[in-house]
């Protein structure tokens, strides 16, 4: 129901799980009792069943983005220290360590990139980057506009 909104998370730096789809109500609760987790939705069946509830309402990944933000202000320093796909923390490595696992111009342009030990996928700091970094600063820009 989120993935979108889950992955872009991950980008901001937040610790985010997202529940496999054959996953029931009450077994999303008890994982996020157990384990004091904040549960972020759209279904309003989760309304009054758990406290610690993010209910989004947007549709599109901007509002959404724009409502949990508002909320959770994200950390600049955490910005792409997840890995979108599986949330694991990025390992910063020396592209001449992954030789073979990375492209050689990836390894030629870049002597740092950011690696992901449970996806095995690198990412680095190219064009793709600065286009999310000016994504991020814009939502950021209209979170704090919002709320002035």
């Amino acid at each position: 129901m989120l993935g979108k909104l889950c992955k872009w998370l991950r980008i901001f730096g937040f610790d985010v799980e997202y529940t496999p789809p054959d996953m029931t109500d009450n077994d999303i609760l008890e994982r996020c009792r157990k384990n004091d987790l904040w549960l972020v939705t759209r279904d309003k069946g989760f309304r009054g069943r758990y406290g610690k509830l993010v209910m989004i309402s947007a549709l599109d990944i901007d509002s959404q983005l724009k409502e949990f933000l508002s909320r959770f202000p994200p950390d600049p320093n955490k910005f792409f220290t997840r890995c979108p796909v599986c949330n694991a923390v990025l390992i910063p490595r020396d592209s001449s360590e992954l030789a073979g696992l990375i492209p050689e111009k990836i390894m030629e342009m870049h002597k740092e990139v950011d690696w992901c030990e449970n996806c095995k996928k690198a990412f680095w700091k190219g064009t793709h980057y600065d286009n999310m970094l000016a994504y991020i600063n814009t939502i950021i820009a209209e979170v704090q506009n919002a709320h002035s």
